[in-house]
Parts: structure tokens; C-alpha cells; sequence
């Protein structure tokens, strides 16, 4: 396989949902090509510090280990992985999707599976991106590494709360929220061991508006209800939610108020009517296009659920092979 060849099947980004696609996919004898803007791959997974929870690693594995491993065991079955290489127009041709790429190459593919991923939302402070990496960070805080001082996570969903649980073992911990209730987007569960831990303070109705950081972050600047207070702050951890990365195909096919892409059963009228007799299955989200991983409506946010999500689309496409003898001739197999 070489570029300029017709593929079977294109991954757009490569996070966990791609990889492991492209390795079921490849397993298959589907010619597969996956696709990454920057020169990493991984996506947000990548950039963990260690995954614990994932099948086969009882000590757990740094997301750059194991998208690494991915990416090897991909490239061993002879999928065809290109990083730096961004896809900025998608065009409807006779059987099936041109891909431009920044440089104005093209690319042919059968089927494409977004998997773009997401962005964290981010904090609009002019003197936090100097605090980011010394203190201050968007995400989860790394399991099993020794934070001390005052910490403070902002945000109010079930990570955020899980964040401030397991810091304040070692740490003062406080959760800032901007609502008036920190428990709105949290389950009950982890909202009744907030309350009842001396440990965690809670401030709502608050946010962050200034970073102030020399070699580390030394202190924030919250606003409750309009008063400012400065405080001595250690560590600073962001989590806020993310945005699906999902621009690159918001006129082929449906999204939700996050910005995800409906799929299956969520796939809205308009884009139905654009496909009469069309019925979309599992991680379809128009014809010739699924989705899968964090950019996906529905999809939980984690290492194994975006695997499995790209080992199902994989699973489509092998049922799809079976099915349509007219669509996949014997040298496409």
C-alpha cells in the first residue's frame, strides 16, 4: 500500500479509537491509513501520565508507552500511519471520500472513521499559560505521583470531584466551582464524600481570574461573587470538560450542542433526509462515515471505551465486507 492508492478505510486522528481500529482493520486484510495533524500520536492519551485501569497492565502504563506500543503493533500489520498530516477538506467523490491534506495532497478512501478527539476547554486568564506545566495543568492529576501543598482543582463534574478525593489524602485540597452548586454535574456518590471529608474545601460561585508564577505557580487570584482574595496555590488542575474537535466535518454530518457527532440512532432528520432508505448502525454517522472515540456523542472518556470504539467500527467494517460483494471486490480484500 502507498499513498495515492485507494484505501479501504482512513482514521482521521490517531488516539486510541484509531489505533486500535487500524489494528483490527489490518488484522482483517482492510487497507488502512490513518491520519494525525501534529507528530505525535496518541492524542489526549498519550499525554497521561499513567493509565491504571487498562486490560494487561496491573502497574499501569504511561499513555506515551502505550499509544507507542499501539502505533508498533499498527505499523507491524502494515497500516499506513501518517503523522504531520492534517486533513482540512473531506469531498464526496464516486466510490467514496478525497481527503486533502494541508500540503493539498489527496488521499482516496472507501470509508473514513472520525477520530479527532477532543480539546480541553480552557481557561480565558492572560497569566496562565506561563503557570501550564510549572503547577498548572488541564486534566486529571498523574495517579500515584506524590503532590503536596495547596491544591486547587476547578471544575464541577464527576473528574473533577474524583481529582479532589484523591488529593486530599496528601494535600489541602480545594474544589473551585463557578455555580452555586459544586454537586449539579456530579453523581451523588462522589458529592456525599466531598461533603463529608473535613478535608476539601468547596468554594462556589468562584473562578479563577490570575495565575501568579516565578520558576513555579505560587498563587491564584479567585473571584467569589465579585471579591478577589489571593492565595497561596501549589498545584492548579483544570477540568472543565473538552470540546469535540469536530469542525473538519460539521456539514457532513450531525452534532450535538458539545459539538459531537451523532451516530446510530442519534443521526438527526437532516441528515437522513439527505439519504433516503439509508439506516444508520452503530458508529455511522452518515454513509461512508462513522465516528468513534471523544469526539463521538455518547462516548465516556476513556483509554479502554475509545478502544473499544474503534475495534467496533473495525467490526462494522468487516460485517460490511461480508455483506456487500458488489462494494468490495476480491482485490480491495
Amino acid at each position: 500500500m502507498k499513498i495515492g492508492d485507494w484505501f479501504d478505510l482512513a482514521f482521521i486522528g490517531a488516539g486510541p479509537a484509531a489505533e486500535s481500529g487500524a489494528i483490527h482493520a489490518r488484522n482483517e486484510g482492510i487497507r488502512t491509513m490513518v491520519f494525525e495533524g501534529s507528530a505525535m500520536l496518541g492524542g489526549q492519551a498519550g499525554q497521561a501520565l499513567k493509565i491504571i485501569n487498562y486490560l494487561g497492565f496491573p502497574d499501569g502504563i504511561s499513555g506515551l508507552e502505550l499509544v507507542g506500543r499501539g502505533a508498533k503493533q499498527a505499523a507491524n500489520l502494515k497500516a499506513c500511519l501518517k503523522t504531520q498530516t492534517e486533513i482540512q477538506r473531506i469531498t464526496r467523490v464516486a466510490g467514496g471520500f478525497r481527503l486533502t491534506d494541508q500540503f493539498g495532497e489527496n488521499h482516496l478512501a472507501r470509508r473514513i472513521v472520525v477520530a479527532v478527539g477532543a480539546d480541553y476547554r480552557s481557561l480565558d486568564i492572560d497569566t496562565l499559560p506561563a503557570a501550564l506545566g510549572h503547577g498548572a495543568q488541564y486534566g486529571l492529576p498523574a495517579m500515584h505521583e506524590p503532590y503536596t501543598g495547596n491544591v486547587f482543582v476547578v471544575g464541577g463534574a464527576n473528574s473533577a470531584g474524583q481529582a479532589v478525593l484523591t488529593l486530599s489524602d496528601s494535600c489541602s485540597t480545594t474544589i473551585v466551582v463557578r455555580g452555586s452548586d459544586f454537586s449539579a454535574g456530579m453523581s451523588a456518590h462522589v458529592a456525599e464524600q466531598i461533603r463529608a471529608n473535613p478535608a476539601i474545601q468547596v468554594l462556589t460561585n468562584t473562578q479563577v481570574v490570575e495565575c501568579v508564577c516565578g520558576d513555579h505557580l505560587e498563587q491564584i487570584v479567585l473571584e467569589t461573587n465579585g471579591v478577589r482574595q489571593t492565595v497561596s496555590a501549589d498545584h492548579l488542575f483544570i477540568l472543565i470538560g473538552a470540546k469535540p474537535r469536530t469542525g473538519l466535518v460539521k456539514t457532513l454530518v450531525g452534532l450535538d450542542d458539545r459539538g459531537a457527532i451523532l451516530t446510530g440512532t442519534a443521526v438527526p432528520p437532516r441528515i437522513l433526509a439527505k439519504f433516503p432508505g439509508w439506516v444508520p448502525l452503530g458508529y455511522e454517522a452518515s454513509p461512508g462515515i462513522s465516528a468513534a472515540g471523544d469526539c463521538r456523542h455518547g462516548s465516556l472518556p476513556r483509554v479502554a471505551f475509545a478502544c473499544a470504539e474503534g475495534a467496533g467500527v473495525a467490526a462494522q467494517e468487516i460485517t460490511w465486507r461480508n455483506d456487500e460483494p458488489r462494494f468490495w471486490s476480491k482485490d480491495q480484500r
